[in-house]
């Protein structure tokens, strides 16, 4: 056989097996439906099994697959004897399913046998029935490592585009300097004339400020580019969740049968996108969350019934998008989980004690659903009972970086669990921490709030030092004491993260924060985790520093297992003077805005001014010096771009920082105001606490601790 030949028969047969698992799922849709339906809509839908088994028996054979051609026609003549009925016996659906299962195995073992790079554009089987696929005529197949490796390529130049970012505030303090030594050579008075080097210098100057606007406008250009490309790419690996939802049909139908109940599924918002790996990693979670539901939560018939429900136990499993966020949601109208019986069993399994299970409030009780080995089942059976699903369910979902909780409702009113995960894992938005003289990124889904703290803020609880925050108790721990053991001698000022898993929450301080980064994280090799506890992985940010990223759920974990040992935290040692803080001003014809950019930026450590229009600000600018100006477009006397071009024509104040806050976000708009010479272009219905900071810092380039920023 030529190469040519051969290429086409694997793109022949990944096209087959394409075609054929999205046949065998609509054959499962189909199949439920009917079992709901009689009359003319069900001879309808048993027409369509038909033709969707005859086609699939037409594909088998144009692939030479004898033996999926071969049970599709014996599919194929038991359906035939069925059409045109109104009803359809419940023991011919039962022989029905089960040919259904014999050609999703024969697929399935072909496609094992076939040894070829698996497709992106497919999902991977389902553990209990078929799997819905994008459909042949909207899909495009691209391997996993090659989407990969583009979207690590686009990391990097996102990376480059930041390296780019502070030449250009380089370039633009090597201008403020030039600005000065010009000053100085008019203040000379000596023999020769120093006028022409006054010249030379203004000549100079001006060259370096094209320079800058260039460079200015080709970083902003590249940054458009970048980060299309990126999204471009993202997107190409996002699926909806319909393709994982929808397996789960045909799951639960068989769980019921299996346990005698009648259960039904609704399912909501399918139409929410997730990075593949993150949606083919949710599958055994959900999977273990549904067979508990079924098992645990529904009751039987009988039990229903005597509980004035319906029959027919209800699961509602739904999507929905909050932010850098997918929110996983499980809900069954079944018995619920009593805390009485839970506080039992801890006792009785000498998990807690009876002083400390009575201690435990409802909601710390029915964290111990998730312990491994912890269940309330005498016996185990093929569906649960050895108390591991919902251990395994945490886990899973803490290595993509998620969280699961648990809401009881009122005994015999259901339970709901809430999953949350990242849209994707190809890059991690973290915070950077340095501790000991290394520096340290925390992935911010698992960050409740960053704060400065005080040792006086300390209190001593069961022998270790801890805060309080939002009337709870954080255990606190220097990141340096926690992986290295070492006693810190802390200032009076501690930078401090509030980390929250599954396990709890504590209170982690560093020596500085260093202020939000998106990451291109490289994960350790599986063999490394034992070795070094607390790291997920690594990367590399602008100036080609690598730093560690950390595990949170490992870290709480960790923090919350250590000793009793309030000596952790040494005295208070002497802090330095603070150096001058920067001064902006802020320009904006709107009371409340000025009000909310203000404590912004005070909170943060700067001096503000505030001018009501751009006329005040150009008055207070000639008579005082700042270091930064933030404002509006749209103002009374003279606006945000006039203000702008004013700014860059001043031999003193080309170049300050300017940053524009405005709602005008047409791309003219943003043309316009960066024509003008601004740095920075902020959108006010985009607008976040963290975005004005970090722009601040980086035109500034400052590092330093941000407080009270929230980042849940």
């Amino acid at each position: 056989m030529s190469i040519d030949e051969a290429a086409l028969t694997r793109e022949l047969m990944g096209t087959y097996r394409a075609e054929a698992r999205e046949r065998i799922d609509a054959i499962t849709r189909l199949l439920l439906d009917l079992e709901k339906a009689h009359g003319p809509a069900a001879v309808a839908f048993v027409d369509q099994i038909f033709r969707e088994v005859h086609s699939l028996k037409g594909a088998a054979r144009s692939v030479s697959q004898s033996s999926v051609e071969t049970s599709a026609h014996s599919f194929e003549g038991r359906i035939a004897v069925s059409r045109g009925l109104p009803e359809i016996d419940k023991e011919v659906m039962h022989a029905w399913y089960a040919c259904l299962d014999e050609l999703s195995a024969l697929v399935e073992l072909a496609d094992a046998r076939a040894g070829d790079v698996p497709d992106v554009g497919v999902s991977e089987p389902a553990a209990a029935g078929p799997q819905v696929t994008v459909p042949l005529d909207a899909s495009i197949r691209v391997t996993i490592p090659r989407l990969d490796r583009l979207l690590a390529d686009a990391g990097s130049l996102l990376v480059a585009e930041q390296a780019q970012v502070e030449a250009v505030s380089l370039l633009a303090e090597t201008c403020r300097d030039i600005a000065s030594l010009e000053a100085s050579f008019r203040r000379i008075r000596s023999g020769e004339d120093p006028q022409a080097q006054v010249v030379a210098v203004r000549a100079l100057r001006q060259r370096l400020q094209g320079l800058l606007q260039t460079l200015r406008r080709q970083r902003v250009e590249g940054r458009r580019q970048l980060q299309t490309l990126s999204d471009d790419l993202r997107t190409l690996r996002m699926m909806p969740i319909k393709s994982l939802f929808r397996s789960f049909d045909r799951m639960v139908h068989d769980l019921a049968l299996e346990t005698g109940k009648q259960v039904q599924i609704q399912i909501a918002g399918e139409e929410v996108e997730l990075d593949k790996a993150v949606l083919d990693a949710l599958r055994d979670p959900i999977v273990h969350l549904l067979r508990n539901a079924v098992d645990h939560g529904i009751e039987t018939v009988a039990e229903r019934r005597a509980a004035g429900k319906p029959e027919t136990g209800t699961l509602n499993l739904s999507a929905n998008r909050r932010g850098s966020e997918v929110l996983i949601t499980l809900r069954d109208d079944g018995r619920g989980i009593d805390p009485a019986v839970i506080r039992a069993q801890a006792v009785k399994s000498q998990t807690l004690t009876p002083a400390a299970a009575e201690a435990k409030n409802d909601s710390e009780i029915l964290e111990l659903i998730f312990m491994s080995g912890f269940s309330t089942r005498t016996s185990a059976d093929q569906i649960s009972g050895r108390g591991l699903g919902l251990a395994i369910v945490r886990q899973a979902l803490e290595a993509l970086h998620g969280q699961i909780t648990v809401e009881n409702h009122a005994v015999g009113s259901g339970t709901t669990f809430e999953a949350a995960v990242p849209l994707t894992l190809a890059t991690t938005r973290c915070l950077l921490m340095v501790a000991g003289g290394d520096t340290y990124a925390m992935p911010l889904e698992s960050i409740r709030r960053t704060a400065i703290v005080a040792p006086t803020d300390f209190l001593v609880i069961e022998g270790r030092p801890a805060i309080r925050f939002e009337d709870r108790v954080a255990p606190f721990v220097h990141l340096t004491t926690l992986l290295h053991g070492d006693v810190v001698a802390t200032s009076a000022r501690l930078p401090t993260v509030i980390l929250e898993a599954g396990a709890g929450r504590v209170a982690v301080a560093g020596d500085t924060l260093k202020g939000e980064r998106e990451l291109v994280v490289k994960r350790f090799p599986a063999v490394l985790p034992d070795l070094i506890p607390c790291l997920s992985g690594a990367a590399m940010l602008t100036s080609g520093e690598i730093v560690l990223v950390l595990d949170p759920a490992d870290v709480v974990r960790i923090a919350l297992a250590m000793p009793s040992n309030p000596a952790v935290v040494a005295p208070v040692t002497a802090v330095t003077a603070a150096p001058d803080k920067p001064r902006v001003l802020i320009a904006d014809d709107s009371l409340t805005t000025r009000t909310l950019e203000r404590n912004i930026l005070k909170t943060a450590g700067y001096l503000v001014a505030e001018a009501p229009n751009g006329a005040e600000a150009k008055r207070m600018l000639q008579a005082e010096q700042y270091d930064v100006v933030v404002s509006d477009v749209d103002m009374p006397l003279l606006d945000g771009v006039g203000l702008t071009t004013w700014i860059r024509a001043q031999p003193n104040l080309a170049t300050m920082p300017v940053i524009l806050i405005t709602a005008a976000e047409k791309p003219e708009d943003r043309l316009r105001g960066l024509n003008a010479g601004a740095d920075a272009y902020i959108i006010k219905r985009q607008f976040r606490q963290s975005d004005l900071l970090e722009t601040v810092d980086r035109l500034l380039g400052r590092a330093r601790p941000r407080a009270l920023v929230t980042s849940a």
